[in-house]
């Protein structure tokens, strides 16, 4: 049986996804996913030998990509060759990409598929701050509809996304999407 690491083709380097429900998106989030997970030396011996370990008590197999990581560690001394490209965050038109991650060495094309794991938690802030704002603007028009005046609209939706979250940690973070537009909690 192949792992998924050694079924990409040769010229495989990126991976995307693309799905639209509104006319902008809120663009946030991936400041933070790239000095919490990506700023600096990521790939360490000790980081290598823990992962090894994890995989062999799992798994019971040597699946492990050791090779892969020492090839990381050894040339570029832990740092990811990989090269994201984004728009600045903020509210971005239809149909546009918000960033792309490449592998800059054909040797690591299967780092995309490694730090997609990562990259998929932005939907989070992106979800809650787009659809933060498509709220804000059906309320402003049925405040203005019906008293004629926008006062008070940025305490018209208050924040519940800390109780959905599984950690405080991501509570500290993730919650505050909605809160450049509205000022209840």
């Amino acid at each position: 049986m192949k792992l998924l690491r050694e079924q990409y083709r040769e010229k495989t380097n990126s991976s995307k996804s693309k799905k639209i429900k509104y006319y902008k998106t809120v663009f946030y989030g991936l400041q933070y996913i790239l000095h919490k997970y990506f700023k600096g030396k990521v790939v360490t011996l000790e980081k290598i030998q823990e992962a090894k370990n994890i995989y062999r008590e799992h798994f019971h197999d040597d699946v492990f990509n050791e090779k892969g990581w020492r090839y990381i560690l050894d040339k570029y001394n832990g740092h990811l060759p990989i090269e994201i490209k984004a728009v600045p965050e903020g509210i971005i038109p239809r149909g546009n990409v918000l960033f792309t991650v490449e592998s800059t060495d054909q040797k690591c094309n299967w780092l995309t598929i490694w730090v997609e794991t990562l990259w998929v938690q932005i939907w989070y802030p992106i979800t809650v701050a787009t659809n933060s704002r498509e709220q804000k603007k059906i309320l402003a028009r049925y405040l203005l509809e019906t008293s004629g005046s926008l006062e008070g609209l940025e305490y018209k939706l208050h924040d519940f996304g800390y109780r959905e979250l599984l950690l405080t940690r991501d509570c500290r973070y993730w919650s505050v999407c909605p809160f450049g537009k509205f000022q209840g909690n």
